[in-house]
């Protein structure tokens, strides 16, 4: 009985260790060569790398320049400027706007339009303050991008004004309502008790120091 079943087990080793030398024959070649002719034809294998290194070229960043500075990306255009505009026209007002006199800027201020200003009283040995005025009521519908400079320059016993209106104005076109605040101010020296010229323009008016002015403002009626 023990011969029998030494006889049968034999063979079950053989092809068992077989089996185990082609396994690890396979294992030594690699899976990639497992089933392939010896002359290489077949599939080929596919590289997990490849991928990679394509995702890192597609990521790789601009070649420099020759000076070896990075290469500038080119700015977006400039907006089209508004004007000129069809129906529109430059205007400009030099030393003809309306002006007031005011002891300070505080009082200036309180004036947006000419209807606003109230009597001043101006103190020797002080500043005074020429606000000027839009030449007309400015509004949307008739200007577009108003401007207004003023500046004041003693010499001897005159105050010499300069102002300087500047927009467009839409042509034909006339507006007296909603009218849009346009002002500017700008400070005199300190001026002594006396008399004083305002020269403004072709126009001149008279200054006294110290002085209540019931009606402050030249060149306009309020």
């Amino acid at each position: 009985m023990r011969a029998s079943r030494s006889s049968h087990s034999r063979p079950r080793d053989a092809r068992a260790r077989g089996l185990l030398r082609v396994l690890v024959a396979c294992g030594l070649a690699g899976c990639g060569q497992c089933g392939s002719d010896q002359d290489g034809e077949g599939s080929q294998p596919v590289s997990a790398a490849e991928p990679a290194l394509q995702r890192q070229e597609l990521a790789a960043p601009a070649p420099a320049t020759a000076d070896g500075s990075t290469p500038r990306i080119p700015a977006s255009a400039p907006a089209r400027p508004r004007y000129p505009r069809p129906g529109w026209s430059k205007v400009t007002v030099d030393d003809t706007v309306p002006i007031c006199v005011f002891p300070g800027f505080e009082e200036h201020f309180a004036a947006k339009f000419l209807p606003d200003v109230k009597k001043q009283k101006l103190l020797e040995n002080a500043k005074v303050v020429i606000g000027a005025f839009g030449p007309w009521c400015i509004n949307e519908a008739c200007d577009d991008l108003p401007s207004l400079q003023c500046s004041v320059k003693r010499e001897g016993n005159a105050l010499v004004v300069k102002t300087h209106y500047w927009g467009y104005h839409k042509d034909g076109a006339t507006c007296t309502e909603t009218c849009r605040e346009v002002t500017a101010g700008c400070e005199s020296p300190v001026l002594e008790a006396g008399l004083y010229t305002i020269q403004h323009g072709d126009q001149s008016h008279e200054l006294k120091i110290p002085s209540v002015l019931r009606n402050p403002c030249f060149g306009a009626k309020k």
